[in-house]
């Protein structure tokens, strides 16, 4: 069968059938269709059914594609023809199986061709180095995981129940994160688990680096090993940003080193107290603005396994800002790749992940929900809790931070927050 002839198929396998729609869509990506229109359409109806649970009809396509702006109209009308034409196409239960077969299996060798050819680059430049480690951590990331894995549910039932007894007599066990604003974390169930990845989302400058910053705090009061990645600010901001934070002193007195003597002794009494109760768990990662990738952080994370360093839980400031480690025709399908391998990086090292990323200025002084996310909705669908932030007043020191995607459980709960930003502080409001 032809490539175009397998993808039209599929599409018309997919319009049939929600449930294969939620088996496939962490597989088959919008990249892995040649046809721009397939491409687009395959996309809309993961989104759908992501959010309604249901397949929308034909005429959900040409909705979508009278909104679209960078489509030309008579373009339009061809892809609506094809796209109408592929909703009437039937497929037999035996066909059906077999296109998604094959395009997942075609799905796989278009990720290792990517990877071979990144390592291939890398050699042209004379950089053997950085193509093994590069080769090596992708093929970690992004190849090893199984396609499935199958469990019997009665063998295990004693283990995860000792587990769950495990944490709630000693909760300091637990391999969750928990959240530094308490009605926020009993919301999404205690905290972020292994593997699970969450975002903070806001405006500029409503508090995402800082919040941010107070979870990394959360954690490494927690007694968590903590791993910061810092993209676009300075290390040495972020280290204050922490030194005020975790020793509750004002941010302009580290920054200009505005202290009397008597400040002084109490700052040395109380950093040796620190040092003594939590150790040395917190670790800031400087990586390079427009270089970082998924690769750039799992080879971070590598050298630190090798020093004996295994995080708890991992920051990245802020993923938004990331490159994708397989490169995409659009912008917004490079957003929605990132996403992607973030995911795949905390199942991989079975850690939870801490993120932020920016809303559209359209939500300013309102409530954002995962629509807001900017440039690419994937990012919403892909992430396990989305949590906003929001400023209805700008000279207010009020945030109403909003659980507005929450995978394992209720969502839409509200939590008054008060912001100290003098001492690097996000708290929640006491009523």
């Amino acid at each position: 069968m032809s490539k175009k002839l397998l993808e039209r198929d599929v599409i018309a396998t997919l319009l049939k059938d929600k449930e294969k729609v939620e088996a496939v869509r962490d597989i088959i990506k919008e990249e892995h269709f040649s046809a721009p229109h397939l491409k687009w359409a395959y996309g809309r109806l993961v989104d759908y059914v992501d959010k309604y649970a249901t397949i929308p009809r034909v005429s959900y396509f040409k909705i979508e594609l009278g909104k679209n702006k960078h489509i030309e109209k008579d373009e339009k009308s061809r892809w609506y023809k094809s796209i109408r034409d592929i909703y009437r196409k039937t497929l037999d239960t035996g066909a059906k199986e077999y296109v998604i077969e094959e395009l997942t299996s075609f799905a796989k060798n278009q990720e290792v061709a990517k990877i071979i050819e990144r390592g291939i680059n890398h050699l042209d430049k004379g950089d053997w180095q950085e193509a093994i480690e590069t080769l090596h951590a992708t093929v970690e990331i992004q190849v090893r995981d199984k396609e499935f894995e199958i469990v019997n549910w009665l063998e295990g039932w004693e283990e995860r129940q000792e587990e769950r007894k495990e944490c709630k007599l000693n909760p300091e066990k637990s391999k969750r994160i928990n959240l530094p604003w308490p009605t926020a974390n009993r919301a999404i169930g205690g905290g972020i688990g292994p593997g699970e990845s969450m975002t903070i989302a806001s405006l500029t400058n409503v508090g995402k680096s800082i919040a941010l910053i107070v979870c990394g705090r959360r954690s490494f009061m927690d007694n968590k090993k903590v791993a910061h990645v810092v993209i676009e600010d300075t290390k040495e901001m972020v280290l204050q940003r922490y030194d005020s934070s975790i020793l509750s002193i004002k941010y302009d007195s580290l920054k200009h080193y505005d202290f009397d003597k008597k400040t002084l002794l109490w700052l040395e009494d109380r950093i040796a107290k620190v040092r003594d109760i939590y150790g040395n768990n917190l670790r800031v990662i400087k990586t390079k603005a427009k270089k970082t990738s998924v690769i750039t952080i799992y080879k971070a994370l590598r050298k630190l396994e090798a020093e004996g360093f295994i995080p708890d839980v991992l920051i990245i400031d802020y993923a938004d800002i990331m490159i994708p480690a397989t490169k995409q025709e659009q912008y917004r399908l490079e957003q929605a790749t990132v996403y992607w391998e973030v995911k795949s990086l905390a199942e991989e090292k079975n850690i939870p992940i801490i993120t932020a990323t920016q809303v559209g200025k359209e939500w300013l002084r309102k409530k954002a929900f995962v629509e807001g996310l900017s440039e690419a909705y994937d990012k919403g669908r892909i992430l396990n809790v989305v949590l906003t932030l929001n400023q209805f007043d700008l000279a207010s020191k009020d945030i109403l931070l909003l659980v507005a995607k929450n995978r394992d459980g209720e969502k839409g709960q509200e939590i008054p927050l008060v912001s100290n930003f003098a001492k690097m502080r996000l708290e929640e409001k006491i009523a």
